[in-house]
């Protein structure tokens, strides 16, 4: 899967397993909304990703060079991962 994001806002701020979150909503080009549930340093998540949350140490990354775009990330995984301005956020589609 993979979807431009074209529209952010923040909703609120709070703390994760120690690791800061951001809540967004995500508007995106195929005009659906996800919700941001957590965020982690793109570094940290080559590195540390697996100690945070195990569900979702494997997977693969497309980073878009453009930093006024969000690309999906492509993976198997149910909440999919999404990169931001160096920043890897995954995402839980409103329902």
């Amino acid at each position: 899967m993979s979807a431009t994001v074209t529209e952010l806002k923040i909703s609120k701020f709070a703390r994760w397993r120690d690791v800061d979150v951001t809540m967004l909503e995500v508007a995106t080009g195929m005009g659906f909304l996800c919700k941001v549930v957590a965020m982690v340093d793109i570094l940290l998540a080559f590195t540390q990703l697996s100690q945070l949350d195990s569900d979702t140490a494997r997977f693969s990354m497309e980073v878009e060079k453009s930093r006024s775009t969000i690309e999906a990330v492509k993976s198997g995984l149910s909440m999919p991962l999404v990169v931001y301005n160096t920043t890897v956020y995954r995402v839980e589609p409103f329902l």
